[in-house]
């Protein structure tokens, strides 16, 4: 929303001339969505994820990639990954085999590790000419949603891979607050060099308005710990059937709605109990490709009343769905990054859209209560206007 793409194909046809520039993006939805914006805004770029199929174009000026693939081309290179842990397990499985005695089986898996090492062989060659290709000339990396980066990933790539590399940018909607996280990525890109806050593109009309309906359930029961209080809010059916038809009604009275589960069976029990009330409703989660993920988001911007459903770890970040009216937090946590980069998710301005409604459904159960309080905080920090609703007889 705030045009960080815009921003990134700004800085490629500046540093382009000189050399290669590297996108760096966390996901492979991210892949597809920042490559379909630079060209669609007249940048020729190559993308590079695995989602059953690869699309390699290593030697354009201008390549998007997740640092995974970074990473795993770096790994393969080395004879590491897939090839050599089937080759490990092979060995354990030949030495029970001699154990045994089993001279024809142990044989055959004798054979078949000498496939396995030739197959690695082939890899690591081949993974070697991918990164050679991709190094080639490389005088700058973009790393967009740079909060998602490890200290670890970033130092592998940029003090091992690519040491020479002084061009870094890094964009992010949330630098954390974890100084550890925060510190990490300053030494591996550089310091804030510039900031400007929701809140400000806000004012400036660059974003939509949004407000938070706070949703608390009031619940008596007693759990023993966090973990059994969390399966019960993630899977109670009752609870999980008042917030299936609350669901509905935004829905119905206001327009697409995107809601954001921590739990992969929440989002499939929701899914079933609003077909089974005459809803109409996707579940998305890692499971399904990038390119069917990308379909149903895209729907959003040319539908009314689109229902998605969706694991909060593929769907919080970065995705582009200008006409979304509305975002559905479940017990989505303490999170100070998940949960302004949720909301990010419906600050993007549509045709027939300049406000966001974020519906924040809790529960008065102690750790999401403690949760909730967290957030509230989160709220006010970003001047974001809310309201909370305590629902007794939701039962």
């Amino acid at each position: 929303g705030a045009g960080k793409t815009i921003m990134t194909a700004a800085i490629c046809k500046r540093v382009c001339p000189l050399g290669k520039m590297i996108i760096i993006v966390p996901s492979t939805d991210l892949v597809k969505n920042t490559a379909d914006q630079l060209i669609y805004l007249g940048f020729d770029c190559g993308s590079v994820y695995k989602d059953g199929s690869k699309t390699t174009a290593y030697s354009k000026n201008a390549v998007v990639v997740t640092w995974q693939s970074i990473l795993s081309m770096n790994r393969r290179a080395k004879g590491k990954g897939y090839w050599q842990d089937k080759i490990k397990e092979a060995e354990i499985e030949c030495n029970k085999l001699l154990a045994k005695r089993k001279t024809v089986e142990l044989k055959a898996l004798q054979a078949q590790i000498s496939v396995m090492e030739q197959n690695l062989k082939d890899d690591m060659i081949k993974a070697k000419d991918e990164l050679d290709t991709l190094k080639k000339d490389v005088i700058g990396f973009i790393f967009d949603e740079a909060h998602q980066g490890k200290g670890s990933e970033i130092k592998t790539i940029l003090t091992e891979m690519f040491p020479k590399v002084q061009i870094r940018y890094g964009m992010t909607g949330t630098v954390p607050k974890d100084a550890g996280d925060k510190y990490c990525i300053f030494a591996g890109i550089g310091p804030v060099v510039d900031r400007m806050s929701a809140h400000q593109l806000q004012e400036r009309g660059f974003l939509a308005d949004s407000e938070i309906k706070i949703v608390q359930l009031q619940d008596t029961k007693v759990f023993p710990d966090y973990f059994a209080e969390l399966d019960y809010v993630s899977t109670d059916s009752a609870r999980l059937s008042y917030i299936a038809e609350y669901i509905m009604h935004v829905v119905k009275e206001t327009g697409n709605t995107l809601v954001l589960v921590s739990r992969i069976k929440t989002g499939e029990i929701l899914e079933q109990i609003i077909r089974m009330k005459g809803g109409n409703a996707v579940f998305l989660s890692g499971k399904d490709s990038a390119k069917e993920r990308d379909i149903q988001y895209k729907q959003v911007n040319t539908e009314d009343n689109k229902l998605i459903i969706a694991t909060a770890n593929i769907a919080a970040t970065g995705i582009n769905m200008p006409r979304l009216m509305n975002l559905v937090f479940l017990d989505s946590g303490k999170s100070f990054v998940r949960t302004i980069q949720s909301i990010g998710r419906g600050l993007r301005l549509g045709r027939d859209k300049t406000k966001v409604m974020v519906h924040d459904i809790s529960s008065s159960l102690k750790w999401q209560k403690a949760h909730l309080t967290q957030r509230k905080k989160y709220y006010t920090d970003a001047k974001i206007p809310a309201t909370m609703v305590k629902v007794k007889d939701w039962m």
